[in-house]
């Protein structure tokens, strides 16, 4: 199974506030599933215990540890093993430990019943509708949410935040390359990733 991952900008960088946005959308065998709200959990066990928070989607997962974010795509081999592609999210020259926290809970509740010993088991595990990087620069936090079941983050900067230390770093991808629409292209082994041209507004009375 291919992946292909499609990333669009919605925002960008500017000032006071600012958000840059960038979509991951499914291929379009999946779009059906792929509407399913997406929705971010803490980690209490389930998965690695770097992992603070972590999402589940289509085909694919994101795991969010201090010091980057990584995204997780999900394929079978032609003996249906399950096999995954990373790539790992980094903020360079940025704040390798960041505080990370959950925002605005949901009402959904997530239950892991893995094998026979409910001592084994996670129950009632809470659910959030963002999980906030903050200070990845001084006065710029990031921050990764759900819209329409697509995964978008945001880039919010402070009014005294200097953007041009913002650099983001894709690792795990084989190389990249510029489309001629002005997107970059990560390219994976069996697939690719577009990181959409970034687009700016500015927030003024809660509007943009």
């Amino acid at each position: 199974m291919r992946h292909q991952l499609l990333m669009l900008s919605l925002a960008a960088i500017t000032l006071p506030i600012a958000t840059q946005a960038q979509t991951l959308r499914p291929v379009p065998a999946a779009q059906a599933l792929s509407k399913v709200p997406i929705s971010f959990e803490e980690n209490h066990g389930q998965v690695d215990s770097q992992v603070r928070f972590l999402a589940h989607m289509q085909q694919s997962a994101m795991f969010f540890t201090p010091a980057e974010a990584v995204l997780s795509l999900y394929s079978q081999d032609s003996q249906k093993n399950l096999l995954a592609s990373d790539i790992q999210i980094r903020w360079v020259g940025g704040n390798a430990n960041a505080t990370l926290t959950a925002e605005d809970e949901l009402t959904g509740k997530v239950n892991y019943l893995v094998g026979k010993d409910p001592a084994n088991w996670h129950t009632n595990l809470a659910t959030y509708a963002k999980v906030r990087y903050r200070n990845i620069y001084p006065g710029v936090d990031a921050v990764f949410y759900g819209k329409q079941g697509e995964l978008e983050y945001d880039l919010v900067l402070a009014s005294a935040a200097d953007a041009r230390k913002i650099r983001i770093e894709f690792d795990g991808v084989e190389h990249t390359e510029v489309a001629n629409n002005g997107e970059l292209l990560l390219k994976l082994k069996d697939g690719e990733v577009h990181q959409g041209i970034p687009k700016v507004y500015q927030e003024k009375i809660g509007r943009a």
